[in-house]
């Protein structure tokens, strides 16, 4: 085969690769818009930490920030995302992120790591549509590529890069891809010596096997590295997809599976033993006592419940409280599903129900690994949607606001990729209908028409009718359409109606993430520039020693500035402001106060405490105050 005919072969990935390149480069672009004066800020705590704690890693091999002020005042100097032992600042979230790009910081230089979730994205375009080739076919992989190219929130997220769901569905992809690779057909009951023969059997189809096994269990350890929570379903649904290719992926590739799941975790492990003295528990202490709340009643399950109905129930009453932490909430998951997925991309739901019902309308007719794909995501679906639906996200500080950036469009990322071959379904069947309705219409509008060589058709129904009239217009009639359905095929007509469905699709898809969401990626470029601006003036107005107590800018002063989140509400905590006074210069950056609160501050809160709070610049909507120690 030729580079012509290889070109030919697979021209739906290059095509692929061109509009993964574009969304490399407009997402890139904007990040670097973001950061163009060389200050490297982020909206959000999460964010913030996942970019300190990774430069660190890449800088100094490092995970962790000392500041012994902090033991003085209970460990209270510190932004949100962090927290702070005996003085020793330290990751709450997941280490993922910042352990890989961290990685390649070291690697490639620290001024890389805002552009690498963007590089991740991109080879997650490209896996995304093999994935979809090997379960359904190269025209619904290639729709569904593109659709995802210009959806909103793998856009919105991707620009966010220090957010670590695009790395972990990233990751996830990719170990798909891989599983969808694997399979010998043979019994499904263990055989010994079949498990022996495929790790001594050197012949090049098992070594494939092997490696891709392999791979399939590295990727799906860095993605559970990326967001450990997410086990909570990716476990089930992985068993299964297991179960569901039970005679074809057998004991010995799921073995090799297992070990490198392991390998690609395993840096948690060792971390996690650093940072919080157990390779079992992370930085977040919910979690943290949700790990050994679940094995201590999974170990009175096996224990005393297979005996004991109390005990039994019990102890799932315990397991069930801890997964869904919140509660478990059914009318508001289906509620939220409702607002963040059928009333905010319903350009993307509704056509997925209908591509969903013509699935199962032929469901004899499926394939099996669609048959499996569909089960294990209807699974997925469910759990995502009664897990995180039960939570109460208030990203936003208008909380009745529903935009692209609550953390519910991020955390059902997967339900939206499941969706997208769903909707391309419904895009190539509503090109096959309109098509074959047209072909109908004109047949049977038609019926005897015959092409005369000088260029005009005739109907020999009219050559025996009287009226004038009638011969003229079917005359006419006849030149135009079968003209142009001799010169048309129909796989033209069906693909020129799915590049006009696409097409629209995205248009409504790119001016959503841009310009439809309070929270679009203009009104975000906006409110990060305000934003920065105004950590710059802090800086300039304040000494590198100083400390700053505020509610909401912690995410843009730190760690050019140590900060303490808080207000003056709290004695004990104002208790502890006067200790840090005493040592370093103190400060208060929030809402422009008025001058009968200042007097109350000093007169009263402060004041109780031989403190006092002084103007010192006002900046927008905000003012910066230095707080003082009262010299009696």
């Amino acid at each position: 085969m030729n580079l012509q005919e290889k070109l030919k072969e697979n021209w739906q990935f290059i095509l692929v690769c061109a509009f993964a390149i574009l969304f490399l480069l407009g997402t890139n672009f904007f990040v670097t818009k973001m950061n163009s004066d060389g200050l490297v800020k982020w909206l959000s705590p999460d964010e913030n930490a996942n970019y300190v704690f990774a430069k660190l890693f890449a800088e100094n091999n490092a995970l962790i920030i000392n500041d012994n002020l902090n033991k003085d005042v209970a460990d209270i100097i510190h932004p949100r995302s962090f927290r702070s032992d005996n003085g020793e600042l330290k990751p709450v979230s997941f280490l993922g992120i910042i352990l890989v790009y961290g990685f390649l910081g070291s690697i490639f230089g620290a001024g890389i790591i805002p552009y690498l979730t963007s590089l991740f994205a991109f080879m997650g375009i490209v896996f995304y549509f093999l994935l979809l080739r090997n379960i359904f076919n190269r025209q619904i992989a290639l729709i569904s590529t593109i659709l995802l190219c210009f959806f909103p929130v793998y856009i919105y997220y991707t620009t966010r890069s220090m957010f670590h769901n695009i790395l972990f569905n990233v990751f996830l992809i990719i170990g798909l891809y891989f599983i969808s690779h694997l399979g010998v057909k043979r019994d499904s009951k263990f055989k010994l010596e079949f498990f022996i023969k495929d790790f001594l059997t050197y012949d090049k189809k098992n070594l494939e096997l092997l490696a891709t096994a392999s791979l399939s269990g590295l990727f799906i350890g860095l993605a559970v590295l990326s967001r450990t929570s997410e086990l909570l379903w990716l476990a089930p649904s992985l068993i299964i997809l297991w179960f569901l290719n039970i005679k074809k992926i057998g004991i010995t590739q799921l073995v090799v599976f297992i070990i490198f799941f392991i390998i690609g975790y395993s840096p948690a492990f060792y971390y996690n033993y650093q940072l919080y003295g157990s390779i079992w528990q992370g930085g977040y202490h919910e979690m943290n006592q949700s790990i050994v709340d679940i094995t201590s009643a999974g170990a009175g399950i096996f224990s005393d419940g297979l005996f004991s109905k109390d005990v039994l129930m019990q102890n799932f009453e315990v397991i069930k409280k801890n997964i869904f932490f919140f509660g478990f909430k059914s009318l508001e998951s289906w509620q939220q599903f409702i607002n963040y997925f059928m009333v905010m991309f319903f350009w993307i739901f509704w056509p997925a129900i209908f591509g969903l019902s013509h699935v199962i309308d032929d469901w004899k007719k499926q394939l099996s690994n669609q048959k499996k794909f569909l089960i294990t995501y209807f699974f997925v679906l469910v759990m995502l949607m009664f897990y995180y639906g039960s939570w109460t996200f208030n990203d936003n500080p208008n909380l009745a606001s529903i935009t692209i950036g609550n953390s519910y469009t991020r955390y059902w990322l997967p339900i939206y990729l499941g969706a997208l071959p769903l909707a391309s379904i419904f895009i190539i069947n509503l090109a096959n209908i309109i098509v074959f309705k047209a072909n109908k219409e004109i047949n049977t509008f038609l019926p005897n028409y015959n092409y005369i060589q000088d260029g005009t058709f005739v109907s020999s129904l009219n050559l025996l009718e009287n009226s004038r009239r009638r011969k003229i217009f079917g005359s006419f009639f006849t030149l135009n359409l079968k003209f142009f359905k001799k010169q048309i095929s129909d796989k033209f007509l069906k693909n020129t109606i799915v590049i006009v469905v696409v097409s629209i699709m995205c248009f409504i898809s790119i001016n959503y993430v841009l310009v439809g969401s309070e929270e679009g990626l203009v009104v975000s470029y906006y409110n990060h520039s305000l934003a920065k601006n105004e950590a710059k003036m802090v800086f300039s107005l304040t000494p590198v020693d100083s400390v700053i107590i505020t509610r909401y800018h912690d995410k843009m002063l730190f760690p050019e500035r140590r900060v303490v989140v808080g207000l003056f509400d709290d004695k004990r905590m104002i208790e502890k402001y006067q200790i840090i006074a005493k040592n370093v210069p103190l400060f208060y950056f929030n809402f422009t106060l008025r001058q009968e609160d200042i007097d109350y501050l000093n007169n009263r809160r402060l004041g109780e405490f031989g403190l006092s709070i002084q103007a010192v610049e006002e900046i927008n909507d905000f003012s910066l105050y230095e707080v003082k120690i009262v010299e009696k």
